[in-house]
């Protein structure tokens, strides 16, 4: 049985699809970079191209997985005789993952680091922010690019999830402006042949050094930290919800995770298919948020497709009659944005779900 929960009805809030987005302050570029030989938590870092040079003060405050990362790949030179392989004008220069003869570059490459969304700061012009793959939060490496326009469609995507902002340019916006405006074209041999991105004259980072030390220490204290803000409360709730199960969490790709309370006999349900569950919600404080007994008869009906990522990406492995609680992350959930009211900015959600029935969709 699910625990009683008080709440509201999740047609309103729990499987409605919004945009999400991420609150802070818009970064200035163009300022005057202050070098300094004391290490902070603003560290900077000169990058020299066949263009020019330009400087970018980093935020370890906000982003210190990132940034260390970032640093890391400086001091170590692996951008050196990198090139800027996408320039899409207007809107970002995108480099640091590939060599002059376009082939990517594996000498030195690390592994990928944690996914720091949901820090404040957002893709605006003149802020650099690291690369990953669209459909894979945990995949940033050395790949970066600086917005040249506010981009706000990357702190909103579709799935909740944004493009990590880990600083901004300081001194030599005109450089990167110079980067931007360069001719591009495709490349045989290189994606496919088929991308219009590729600037036809390579614009190559000739080096990169940091002209004003991070402050490693306090940087990885403030990483623990985070990460202990992010996850040790949940982990603790994970492992209550762990041992009432007598079931251990499952971990998807996306961040998902869930634990069976009871292993459902009937069909899986397809993204187009109409479900019949008993929910119940509540935030990582036991907060409850959420509920289908605020329905008549208790049981609330829609299209799989129509609830949020968490549940779309959950409910597709559940079998009819199974009992399940889903912990959905806040980039699968509403993100930084919440439910006024109702879900904080960046809240991780926690959905007990009974799969009554599946309907099937009507096929043509």
């Amino acid at each position: 049985m699910m625990r009683r929960i008080r709440a509201v009805a999740i047609g309103t809030i729990g499987v409605v699809g919004l945009a999400l987005g991420l609150p802070g302050v818009a970064a200035h570029a163009g300022e005057p970079a202050q070098t300094s030989g004391s290490a902070s938590l603003q560290p900077k870092v000169k990058i020299e191209t066949t263009l020019g040079a330009f400087v970018v003060e980093l935020d370890a405050e906000r982003a210190p997985v990132s940034v260390m990362n970032f640093i890391d790949y400086a001091n170590e030179g692996y951008y050196s005789g990198t090139v800027y392989h996408r320039v899409v004008k207007g809107r970002m220069i995108h480099g640091g993952g590939y060599t002059e003869d376009f082939k990517i570059k594996t000498k030195g490459l690390r592994d990928p680091i944690r996914y720091e969304g949901g820090n404040g700061l957002l893709n605006r012009r003149g802020t650099i922010a690291i690369y990953r793959r669209f459909d894979d939060l945990k995949s940033a490496q050395s790949q970066f690019f600086v917005n040249t326009a506010d981009n706000d469609q990357l702190d909103r995507l579709r799935d909740g999830s944004s493009y990590v902002v880990f600083g901004r340019v300081v001194e030599g916006m005109d450089v990167v402006d110079r980067i931007d405006d360069v001719s591009v074209g495709p490349r045989p041999g290189f994606a496919g042949g088929l991308s219009p991105f590729v600037p036809v004259e390579p614009v190559v980072i000739k080096s990169m050094q940091v002209v004003a030390p991070l402050d490693r220490p306090t940087a990885e204290a403030k990483a623990k930290a985070n990460l202990r803000a992010a996850e040790m409360t949940l982990e603790t709730r994970i492992a209550e919800l762990e041992n009432e199960a007598k079931s251990s969490v499952v971990e998807l790709k996306s961040g998902l995770r869930y634990i069976d309370r009871k292993v459902g006999n009937g069909a899986f349900p397809n993204p187009e298919d109409t479900v019949e569950i008993n929910y119940q919600g509540t935030l990582l404080n036991g907060v409850e948020f959420d509920s289908s007994k605020s329905r008549d008869d208790g049981v609330f009906a829609a299209k799989v497709n129509d609830m949020i990522r968490g549940l779309r990406e959950g409910l597709i492995t559940m079998r009819e009659s199974g009992q399940r609680v889903f912990i959905v992350p806040p980039e699968l959930g509403f993100g930084m944005d919440g439910v006024p009211g109702k879900i904080p900015p960046g809240a991780t959600l926690f959905y007990e779900v009974e799969l009554i029935s599946v309907r099937p969709s009507k096929q043509p």
